[in-house]
């Protein structure tokens, strides 16, 4: 048992909420916390799945369990920033509360334990409890006469008022015995159940309510034709080409969308090939065709590259990410054409 009480001693309950108030959310909201072990992103919800109670409506909600006691807090609507904090909780604190609200132009941050973890509240405050079995009988002087069990009547419940009656069994609500053997064994079972459920959830990775962020690099694209050939995703290469530029522009075709999307600039008519899909622009100024490949860049499918003829200053116009040929009468790669056909460089275009 040694693991799981360092389990449940490094790791808390924490539940978050944030009161959206009259602004508008249009797509999600996320809270990222962040220790010196790193950052935690939890998706909050408002479609009434636990903690969430109510759906659509202004408040957004979700739960973690993490190890920490101070949190450096990011809040995040529809991918844009909204306002940061800190908050921080004591160490014997297990549930923990977070609590956002948008007021217009701010965030407000608010940390606390929820209302069950809480004092109990003094009930001296509105009122002492009164035990049924200590109420005063009945007034004779308002509206009738006390009744007497020694009289044939039937003995008063002590919850209706009455005294209470030896032959009544005692009233059930009493402070339990700590000597009570099965109440003891029932928390030790209640316990060890709790336990296991935690053990399993930090197991699986967590729960549906957020995700853990991970890192990715991008890895090298192979080069267009073979080694030494132009790399299409490292932006636009110029080929200087020695004969007629559409013409090679319509036999680098069929090979380029293969494994692209393919916008094509500065020709009128390209030949149907397999994959793709091909697109062509009937522009003829780069800033046009730059919003073309802008407008395709986020569609679904392999990478998009460009093919352009002799349209001048298109490199400085394509959005990042975006690479492809430029053909035209100068540049870093020769293109020729002999009777076997085009060679980029050393490579033929087949």
């Amino acid at each position: 048992m040694l693991w799981l009480s360092w389990a449940l001693a490094s790791e808390g309950g924490l539940v978050v909420s944030f009161n959206a108030g009259d602004l508008s959310v249009d797509d999600e909201v996320v809270c990222m916390l962040t220790t010196d072990a790193g950052s935690t992103e939890i998706v909050l919800s408002n479609d009434g799945t636990n903690p969430d109670v109510i759906a659509d409506d202004s408040l957004w909600a979700g739960s973690v369990i993490i190890a920490g006691d101070r949190f450096e807090v990011v809040l995040l609507v529809d991918g844009e920033e909204l306002g940061q904090g800190v908050a921080e909780y004591g160490e014997d604190e297990e549930a923990r509360d977070l609590r956002m609200a948008w007021n217009g132009d701010t965030v407000s941050f608010e940390t606390g334990v929820p209302a069950s973890s809480a004092e109990p509240e003094d009930p001296s405050v509105g009122g002492m409890p009164v035990d049924p079995g200590e109420m005063a009988p009945l007034d004779p002087s308002v509206g009738g006469e006390p009744l007497d069990p020694t009289e044939g009547g039937e003995p008063l419940d002590p919850q209706q008022g009455g005294q209470p009656s030896p032959d009544l069994p005692p009233l059930a609500g009493g402070a339990p015995s700590d000597d009570n053997p099965a109440l003891l064994i029932g928390l030790g079972l209640g316990l060890l159940v709790l336990a296991g459920i935690v053990f399993a959830w930090l197991r699986s990775g967590g729960g549906a309510g957020y995700r853990v962020k991970t890192r990715a690099s991008l890895q090298d694209e192979p080069p267009f034709l073979g080694p030494g050939g132009p790399v299409l995703s490292q932006g636009l290469h110029r080929v200087k080409v020695e004969g007629d530029a559409a013409e090679l522009a319509r036999a680098l075709l069929p090979t380029l969308s293969q494994h692209h999307r393919v916008l094509v600039a500065g020709i009128d008519s390209i030949p149907a090939v397999w994959g793709g899909p091909v697109y062509l622009t009937r522009a003829e100024k780069a800033v046009h065709v730059g919003d073309a490949a802008e407008d395709l860049l986020d569609g679904p499918g392999m990478p998009l590259v460009v093919l352009s003829v002799g349209i001048a200053g298109l490199d400085e116009q394509l959005p990042e990410g975006v690479g492809g040929l430029w053909l035209g009468t100068e540049g870093d790669v020769v293109a020729t054409k002999d009777d076997a056909g085009w060679l980029l460089g050393d490579h033929p275009v087949v």
